[in-house]
């Protein structure tokens, strides 16, 4: 399986929709009922499960991707990851971000805090796993660059429609 992670509002939805678009089937729909107080935040979608639901994946779901925060990776069984995408993202602007989400949510959480404790956990595990960090500023000011990164870690045979697609997806985010 391949996880994107990171930390709240540091590219991972962007990257999964990316892979989306590359042709990389998703483990996870891209909203669940958890989202409906934050979709205008990402209205394309998060590609991410409920903590329970994350909890619960025993097996392997090869060549699919799956959004798990880096908290979250604590409890999830790493032995199913095949490769990792980390991103990473200017701490003040993620955190400036992550607080307008956490308040939506109603959620009680030092975004500052929480951006910590996910890279500290990130860092910990990805040594374990082959792994690519993938900045959100440089993933946005040349999408073409970075994605050719990520298509040439994970070894996939994108067309160059399917490469021109993510490259456009990630020009609207702004």
């Amino acid at each position: 399986m391949i996880v994107v992670s990171g930390s709240a509002r540091t590219g991972t939805s962007m990257m999964m929709q990316t892979l989306k678009e590359l042709g990389v089937p998703m483990v996870a729909p891209a909203f669940v009922e958890g989202h409906s107080a934050i979709i205008k935040y990402n209205p394309k979608g998060f590609y991410e499960l409920e903590l329970e639901d994350l909890m619960k994946i025993k097996t392997e779901h090869y060549g699919k991707a799956l959004k798990v925060f880096g908290a979250a990776l604590s409890l999830f069984d790493i032995s199913l990851i095949s490769k990792m995408i980390v991103m990473v993202r200017n701490k003040e602007e993620a955190v400036k971000s992550s607080a307008k989400v956490y308040k939506a949510l109603n959620e009680s959480v030092d975004p500052s805090f929480a951006y910590d404790m996910n890279y500290e956990i990130i860092n910990m595990i990805c040594k374990e796993i082959s792994t690519i960090f993938i900045n959100f500023e440089d993933m946005k000011s040349d999408p073409e660059k970075e994605i050719k990164k990520v298509v040439e870690f994970l070894k996939l045979n994108s067309r160059e429609e399917k490469l021109n697609n993510a490259v456009k997806n990630i020009e609207v985010w702004h």
